[in-house]
Order: structure tokens, then sequence, then C-alpha cells
């Protein structure tokens, strides 16, 4: 067993307290009363046997909403850096993205989630030991013999207010000067637009976010999204054993299982369905239905190899969200193989405190019953529909911004692009016309990415069955009508189809009901004929 030392001295204010501490910002970030309102607030870290915790609050006091870096590179193995300093002594572990590059590696791209003003975030860092570095922007460290780090330093990045639509008018505004810098320039791209491409590029960056409206992707901009700033705690008198050596920790192997138990700690709701957004998708029924989960069993062989498919595709990770947790125990026979605690379908921590992340979640836990497969196929349903709903509030905007010097609004019709020039050259808001709108949609998503299967997946309810589009458009809803009207909406398998409620359908879901999505991006579940006739279509 490793020894540590049990003082803790969060940004050099020594106490013995039990009580959680609070960390300062860096001295940067208290010139006004808003931002030294967002604090972070740590307990004493706890040591067992060979593994490393600690816990800490993010608590967000401000006026505004602000982003936190999640991960500082969501599309790859690890999410976080961790080295050891020049000092020989202290261990930086950080969540950031605004910090220079060193070396020649990919430029990362980072995750951050929205906390709401007045929200609380409880998070825990927990690692095996020895730690081994982890490095994202950091270059080369090491090799180097075990080493005790005496201090460990925590920095987690965070943006103010509205980042999303930040990140979207900074393109904007680069857009209308010049078009993007050529696709060969992007790892030395000097501008924004160089560095994200566009509008459209970044929307589509975005999609299969399972809650757009709580988290955003944001690749590293080198510098040039700018306003980034850190919370940070100091932990001192550590005696932590560290490597440098190269480490890829294995997920757990859960092949040899013949039965697997799901055991709730608590809210099963909060579990399944994290965000706001997806539970305002379900009734009290369901709810309750929910809350009444304490133990589910796997015992089918299909879906005991699925899960340990989906296991072993655990990425390194260091960082759990709370509360929503559940105890994964998996027997072999009547033997007890091996004991995981489930954050969510997001992330697992074994006894030895090593943290795996799944990038596309665990899609077994959402199959325990029928009924929750239902209700994951309807949040999925409202993913669809909301990420419709960011390419249509750029159709008129950023999608027809030339990519080249060379292209020219003529040109650009061949994608189906149905904008006059002079709407161009202003950038005014607007709509595809409802009799082609899914395939100005294909067509614009196609100039970017590629590929008519990829282009059309959000066209479809993924529990209605066959079909190529599962969805209609309102003719009488555009850009400037009423923040409620609706805009898209459920209906039968068909292709750029428009119209009203009289083409809606409550036969794509079970329990049956539809989804429809309004102007301003709100989604709602339509359960009975009369919730229809209270929805605004004119």
């Amino acid at each position: 067993m490793f020894e540590y030392g049990v003082m803790i001295v969060l940004l050099r204010v020594c106490t013995a307290s039990a009580e959680p501490m609070q960390a300062e910002q860096s001295a940067s970030a208290n010139a006004n009363k808003s931002e030294s309102d967002v604090r972070i607030l740590a307990d004493a870290p706890r040591v067992e046997e060979e593994t490393l915790k600690l816990r800490y609050q993010i608590k967000n006091d401000s006026t505004h909403d602000i982003w936190l870096c999640r991960s500082m590179h969501a599309l790859a193995w690890w999410h976080f850096e961790a080295y050891l300093e020049q000092d020989g002594e202290t261990l930086l572990v950080q969540r950031r993205l605004d910090v220079p590059m060193e070396g020649s590696g990919q430029p990362p791209t980072g995750l951050y989630v929205r906390l709401p003003r007045g929200g609380i975030r409880s998070e825990t860092m927990s690692f095996s030991l020895a730690i081994h570095h982890r490095l994202v922007l950091a270059g080369g460290r090491g090799p180097r013999p075990l080493v005790y780090a005496r201090r460990l330093v925590l920095k987690i990045g965070y943006y103010d207010g509205d980042l999303p639509e930040t990140v979207l008018s900074m393109l904007a505004e680069a857009e209308k000067s010049r078009p993007a810098e050529p696709l060969s320039d992007l790892y030395l791209a000097k501008s924004i637009l160089g560095r994200l491409r566009g509008s459209l590029d970044f929307t589509v960056l975005n999609e299969d976010l399972r809650a757009r409206d709580e988290q955003v992707v944001i690749p590293w901009t080198n510098g040039q999204l700018k306003g980034e700033k850190v919370l940070e705690v100091t932990i001192g008198d550590l005696r932590i054993p560290y490597s440098d050596e190269h480490y890829e920790p294995k997920p757990p192997d859960l092949m040899p299982c013949t039965r697997a138990e799901i055991r709730f700690r608590n809210s099963p709701l909060e579990f399944f369905f994290p965000y706001a957004q997806q539970q305002i998708l379900l009734n009290e029924k369901e709810r309750q239905y929910l809350q009444s989960l304490n133990v589910l069993e796997i015992s089918d062989p299909s879906a005991l190899q699925a899960l340990a498919k989906e296991i072993s595709a655990g990425m390194d990770d260091a960082f759990l969200v709370e509360p929503a947790r559940a105890d994964l125990i998996c027997y072999s026979g009547n033997d007890r193989l091996i004991s995981l605690i489930a954050y969510g379908d997001a992330s697992v921590v074994t006894d030895e405190g090593q943290v795996f992340r799944f990038l596309e979640g665990i899609p077994t836990l959402r199959k325990l019953t029928p009924q929750l497969e239902s209700l994951q196929l309807r949040v999925q349903c409202a993913a669809n529909l909301k990420d419709l709903w960011h390419r249509l509030r750029l159709y008129g905007i950023a999608q027809y911004a030339p990519r080249n010097p060379k292209e020219t609004v003529e040109n650009l019709r061949r994608y189906g692009y149905e904008i006059p020039p002079s709407a161009l050259r202003e950038r005014k808001k607007a709509y595809p016309t409802a009799r082609r709108w899914c395939d100005a949609l294909v067509r614009g998503y196609r100039a970017v990415c590629g590929g008519d299967d990829i282009a059309v997946l959000k066209h479809r309810c993924p529990s209605a069955g066959e079909g190529k589009s599962h969805y209609a458009m309102n003719p009488n809803c555009g850009p400037d009508s009423t923040p409620d009207m609706v805009l898209l909406f459920e209906t039968k398998a068909g292709w750029n189809q428009h119209g009203g409620p009289e083409r809606f359908t409550f036969d794509n879901h079970d329990p049956r009901g539809g989804l429809v999505l309004l102007n301003d991006g709100t989604v709602k579940f339509i359960r009975t004929a009369e919730e229809l006739k209270q929805l605004r279509w004119k």
C-alpha cells in the first residue's frame, strides 16, 4: 500500500476541518463578483488501499450559465491530462482547452457541459495507483522511474454565458468577410473559421450528443476562442506515486459472466435520463415506473455478450459525475466474478479506482425492460428532431457561405440551396420550402460530410420501423413565427412531407403518442388528440 500525508492545503489556505473547503479561482478570475461567484469546494482526499479519490462540488452562484470542460478530447482515449510539472513535485491534473499545444499530435476536440445559474455539479476524481501520465496538449514527458509527487493541482476550465451561441456568432461574423481556409491548413489555421470550418460544420460536429441543450463539442482553436476561466484546487503534503511510462488500463472482462445484476443506489430516473430535456418527455406514471426499479437482472446470453463487448470498449478516465449510481455485479454460476459501480450508463469505476468512460454509453443497460427501451427510443427520436432544428436554423445563414473563393451562389444551388443572392449577402434567416425541406437538409449535410445514409439518419424515428423519414414540416412556420408554433412533427413514413395536424400520427411509439418540434427548439411528446389541438399551427 502506498503512503500518504493527510494534511490538505487549498490554494495555501490550511485547515484541519473535515468539512468541505472552498478553493478560490486563479487570481485573474477574481475581477468581478460574477466571476467570483463560481466556486469549487473540495473534501479531503480519501485513500483506500491503492486508490486515490477526491470528491468536490462546483457551485454556480453567478447570474448566468457556465460551461465546464468535461473532456479535453471527447473523441480519443484520454479525456484529461495528468503529468508531473517541471519542479518534480507537483502532479497537474486538468481539463481545459485554452492552453498551447506542444509537439505535433492531433488537435483535440473538447466536450463542455452546462451548469445553470444556481446549479451544483458533484464530481469525484478517482485514480488507481500509481498514477501514469496522460498527455493531450502537453508534449512528451519522461520516461522516468517511479517518483512521488508532494502536491496535486486540479484545474477545470469553463466559459461564462451561452457557449454554443458564442461560437456560432464568432463563426457567423467570420463567414461574412471571407471563406474558410483550405482544409489542408486545418492544423495550422490561425483563424476561428480555419479551425472550425464554418457554422454548418460546427453544427454537424455536435450531432449525436444525447442532450444538445446541455452539451457542446468544440475543437481546440489554438487560442482563437478566448475567455476560458479556470477553477483550481491545490492539495499539499501528499506522497503520490507517479510514473511517466506509457499506460493504457485494460477494461474489465465480463465475457465469463453468466448472469449480471443492476442494483440502483438512488434514482433510476436520473440514472437513465439525467437531463431535464429528457425527463420532460415522461409523464408521472412513467416516472413512477422508473423509480420502482430497484434490482434488474441480465441472464440472456446474447445480452450478456453485448454488455461484455460494450464494457470492453471503455476508455480511460478519472472523473465520475454524481449522483446517479448503480452496482453492476457479474456472476459466473453462483460465484461473484466482478463488481463495478456504474454512474449512469456513461462511466464505471472498478474496485481499484480505475474509471472507464463510454462514448456511446452502455446501450444494453437501456434495454433491461421493454418499457425502458421504448422510453429510450422516444428520447432518441426527440434528439433527432433537435438535430434537425439546428440544421434548419442555419439553413439561410451559414451553410450557403462560399467555402472557397471560387464558389458562387450559382454552383451552390447544385446542393439544392434555394436562397436568393441578396439573402446570402445579408445572411437572413430562412427555412427551406416545405415541399423540398428533406432534400435541402440532406444535400446541405452531404456537402459537409458526404453519404446519403448518414445524411438521412436524423429523419427517421428509431421506433417507427421502415421508412426514409417519419417527420413532416408545418408550411405555416417560418424563422420569425412565434416560438411556440409547430415546426416539425411525427407522421407516417414518407419524404418531404408537410401539412398540419391532420398528418400527425400517434402510432410511432409505444405507449401511443408522437413528438412535435416547436419553432424555439422545444420538443414535446403529445399523447392525446386534445393535446394536439392545443398546439399552435398557424
